[in-house]
């Protein structure tokens, strides 16, 4: 909301850090675009994030049934949010992984 994009982006890896520390057993991948010489860059290409914690209270509390969806982010930096759900105990939605993509293929939900 404060500043251009470019300037946020470059947060997005202190954010990063600071997840992982303060919720062990997180998994983040962020993927970069990479030049002609395959070298990767700073440029944001998708965001793959599954906390550790909603991680463990899946498996320990929740029924094994996981649904997918998806929705559309219509910014300067257009793309998409994906999201997985749970189903706790009580038949609520039980969030467990998001990730932001550029597109919504097959690729990117692996």
């Amino acid at each position: 909301m404060d500043g251009n994009h470019n300037e946020l982006y470059v947060q997005l890896w202190d954010y990063i850090v600071e997840i992982k520390r303060t919720n062990p057993g997180s998994r983040i991948i962020v993927k970069c675009e990479e030049n002609n010489m395959r070298q990767p860059t700073n440029r944001f290409k998708r965001l793959y994030c599954c906390l550790g914690p909603l991680k463990r209270g899946f498996l320990e509390e929740c029924r094994f049934v996981i649904c997918l969806d998806g929705c559309f982010l219509k910014s300067l930096c257009p793309g998409q949010l994906l999201a997985t759900i749970g189903i706790d105990a009580n038949a609520g939605f039980y969030p467990t992984a998001y990730a932001v993509a550029e597109k919504e293929i097959k690729h990117t939900w692996r």
